[in-house]
């Protein structure tokens, strides 16, 4: 799951955290709960994507291409600035898919 999803599971599922506004993120040191809940699901997908990104990096031999997409794509892209944006990466992979 993405920040969003991760947010939401910690607001509904842990006593005293209330949900957040969708999009708040941060990766700075926090002074408060609902801070430390962003910035801790930030720097967790943050921290997925660039370990995945490394082990492509070697089994491949070269530097794949990072493509990014869907609710978080803002946050993954401006943290990764080799990362192509791609809205409608899903729904091409679709047409793609019905085309063969």
């Amino acid at each position: 799951p993405g920040p969003a999803l991760a947010r939401a599971a910690l607001a509904s599922g842990t006593r005293g955290v209330r949900p957040l506004e969708p999009g708040r993120h941060g990766t700075k040191p926090a002074r408060n709960t609902a801070d430390a809940v962003a910035g801790g699901v930030a720097l967790a997908a943050l921290g997925f994507v660039e370990r995945a990104y490394r082990i492509g990096a070697r089994e491949l031999g070269a530097e794949p291409a990072l493509l990014v997409t869907g609710g978080d794509a803002e946050l993954l892209a401006a943290a990764f600035p080799a990362a192509q944006r791609i809205d409608d990466l899903v729904l091409r992979g679709l047409a793609a898919w019905a085309d063969a």
